[in-house]
């Protein structure tokens, strides 16, 4: 049990370092003890650091990078860690808040409305809270033996002379010194707790009077100013003419018995809220003949019966088991593990209809008799989702390998086609609208000495004039160019398009053809033209 000077060990489980960063001031302010803070950043490691057991309280976020805080606590107690276990959230929800509680944590809080004493008060209570739930744990586990020791202290009343006498265990019963004063029914009516003083007399007068049994219980207020309930039984003795004259009984302190019984009460009442409040189905069935005894609302939503179709029957009697190999195998691990952890199972409902379930199960002990506790969790949705998961990726895997087909067709007539331009002789430019260069063949970068990508986006008819093509005579839509340092000719054709269907695909296809051959034989047959004229 932690004192209140003893340094409280703190792990905190927060992705965000601003968050351990506040948590640590916090801590730092706190005027009830010193807390030794430990910070951890992810799933992995914070779930090796719980199991083993090594901090007295865990904080934990409720969003990990992307991972569940709940689904660490979950993993965290049933892998055996024991301490208790706060969840920190941005986010005030009531449904977080319950489910959070479910998973076993002790206390949900607002990272935007914590402060240092609310912090405090939280771990302060969730410490408190463990160490009196393991001391109930320790009392009910030996409960059966504690039954058997009484403390029973006895007590003898001689009616003529008033005298009486107590045992020594009466007086430890009573919180007084043994012989410390003499035993006396008014000494003993002091002890008697006001609210109940009335009670005692009546039934001594009735045990006395009436010869009513002497049977029952009350309340003590011992001089220290504790409280102690004990049970009495007693009996009396009379003479011949029916007067009594001795009363003998025993006192016996149930305080721990019935402290023990009202915290088990409470943590019955706890646990079965928990059990009917549980979203996952959760059934109790008899080992001996594995007969329903108990099941959770959410076992009858989800199948569709109803509590009387089910109490006293078993799985099999109801067909709930599709396959009935998954049963076998499931029991097989009972068996040899005494437990059942994430099975994977389908189950028929009452309509006919088929669920997925993730089904854990483990052997416990009620009343001398062997009982199967089972919880299963609906993922038939989930399953749903995870299948069209797949199958969407085979079809998107499908269409992209159709897609990478086609664009390697594409490629490759595109690559066929730059060959069979970059084999042609004349010049080829392929401008945008806006007289734009797209592409061009090897002949025309040949001509004006500059690399593919530097012609790219350049105005071709800029790009002319820079490099010396003068615009010479026009016959129909050719242009006829002189280049004057190479004294070369040319013969200039544009081809617009536009393709109503494609409004982004529209240009001009440019061809320039060396015509200087042409153009000199042109010129010698004018020349003997002329010459025939004069003769």
């Amino acid at each position: 049990m932690l004192e209140r000077n003893m340094p409280v060990r703190v792990l905190l489980i927060d992705d965000d370092e601003d968050d351990y960063v506040i948590t640590r001031e916090l801590l730092a302010t706190s005027r009830w003890g010193v807390f030794n803070l430990e910070w951890l950043s992810s799933y992995e490691p914070g779930l090796e650091a719980m199991l083993a057991n090594q901090h007295d309280i865990y904080l934990l976020d409720y969003n990990l990078r992307g991972r569940n805080g709940l689904d660490l606590i979950r993993n965290a107690r049933e892998s055996g860690c024991s301490g208790p276990m706060i969840v920190l959230t941005g986010i005030n929800n009531r449904d977080i808040d319950i489910e959070a509680m479910q998973s076993g944590a002790v206390d949900f809080l607002v990272k935007g409305e914590l402060d240092s004493g609310m912090l405090e008060r939280s771990i302060r209570y969730a410490l408190q809270r463990n160490q009196a739930e393991e001391s109930l744990r320790k009392t009910a586990s030996g409960l059966a033996k504690a039954q058997m020791i009484a403390h029973v202290g006895n007590w003898e009343w001689n009616i003529r002379s008033n005298d009486m006498s107590w045992s020594d265990e009466i007086y430890r019963i009573f919180g007084l010194y043994p012989q410390a004063f003499e035993a006396s029914y008014e000494a003993f009516l002091r002890i008697v707790h006001p609210d109940d003083r009335a009670l005692v007399n009546r039934k001594v007068n009735e045990a006395l009077y009436d010869r009513q049994g002497y049977s029952f219980e009350h309340r003590l207020i011992i001089p220290s100013g504790g409280e102690r309930m004990v049970h009495q039984q007693g009996e009396v003795t009379y003479d011949d003419n029916g007067t009594p004259l001795r009363m003998m009984g025993t006192v016996q302190d149930i305080t721990e018995r019935r402290n023990s019984e009202d915290a088990l009460r409470l943590m019955e009442e706890k646990y079965s809220k928990a059990f009917h409040s549980s979203p996952d189905w959760v059934v109790m069935t008899r080992i001996a003949d594995g007969r329903y005894v108990e099941v959770n609302d959410a076992f009858l939503q989800i199948t569709g019966y109803s509590r009387e179709e089910v109490i006293g029957r078993t799985s099999i009697d109801l067909g709930i088991w599709v396959d009935p190999r998954e049963r076998v195998r499931m029991l097989k691990l009972l068996d040899e593990r005494g437990k059942v952890r994430n099975l994977d199972v389908t189950f028929r409902i009452k309509s006919g209809a088929t669920r997925f379930m993730v089904w854990s199960a483990e052997v416990i002990e009620f009343n001398g008799e062997a009982y199967l506790i089972a919880v299963a969790r609906d993922v038939t949705e989930q399953r749903k989702l995870e299948n069209d998961l797949v199958a969407s990726k085979a079809e998107l895997l499908r269409k992209h390998e159709e897609l990478s087909r086609i664009f390697a067709q594409v490629e490759t007539v595109k690559k066929e086609w730059e060959m069979t331009m970059d084999h042609v002789g004349d010049m080829v430019i392929l401008a945008d609208r806006d007289g734009k260069i797209k592409r061009c063949n090897r002949a025309f970068q040949q001509f004006v000495g500059l690399g593919y990508t530097e012609i790219l986006g350049t105005d071709w008819v800029e790009l002319l004039h820079q490099y010396d093509l003068i615009t010479g005579m026009i016959y129909l839509q050719s242009i006829e160019l002189y280049h004057e340092p190479t004294s070369r000719w040319f013969v200039l054709n544009p081809y617009p398009f536009d393709d109503p269907d494609f409004p982004d695909l529209s240009g001009t296809v440019i061809t320039i053809h060396d015509a200087t051959e042409l153009k000199q034989i042109s010129a010698q047959l004018e020349q003997a033209i002329r010459e025939l004229e004069a003769r």
